[in-house]
């Protein structure tokens, strides 16, 4: 047995941040993170998965921000 060599890597975007809850922490946490260039997602019980949130971040159901 000896090294394999991997298949080439899929692109990526990017990295993602999921935030579970969007209230004032959320809402700061995915502002720090969009500043690193991260793609912010979040669920909150209050919001319509579709829509957008503050600064733009998608909100989706629980099971794809967790």
């Amino acid at each position: 047995m000896g090294l394999q060599a991997n298949p080439a890597p899929s692109p990526l975007t990017g990295p993602n941040l999921g935030l579970v809850g969007y209230g004032h922490l959320g809402q700061a946490t995915a502002r720090k993170g969009q500043g690193l260039g991260w793609h912010a997602i979040a669920y909150d019980a209050s919001a319509e998965p579709g829509s957008r949130g503050a600064g733009g971040v998608k909100m989706v159901t629980l099971s794809v921000a967790s």
